[in-house]
């Protein structure tokens, strides 16, 4: 069980740490990023416990909604 939520801490830290050596300042990007991280090392963390997991889906779908918005966002225009 802390295998997984360590990858996962770990995989965030250097993707935030690559972000800011990128010089990435815009939001949409780094919500998009850690929407697929969250929802690729959800497979990983599969057997939560209840609270935990209710928790990790809360935040799963949230940043899908933000991930979404920025999405329609960039979409709308081209419309």
């Amino acid at each position: 069980m802390k295998l997984p939520l360590v990858a996962l801490v770990v995989v965030s830290g250097a993707s935030a740490a690559y972000l800011i050596y990128l010089g990435v300042k815009s939001l949409d990007i780094v919500v998009s990023l850690y929407t697929y991280i969250h929802w690729v090392m959800a497979y990983f963390l599969h057997p939560l416990p209840k609270p935990l997991s209710r928790i990790y889906t809360a935040i799963g779908i949230a940043l899908l909604a933000a991930f979404s918005y920025f999405l329609a966002l960039r979409i709308l225009p081209l419309l």
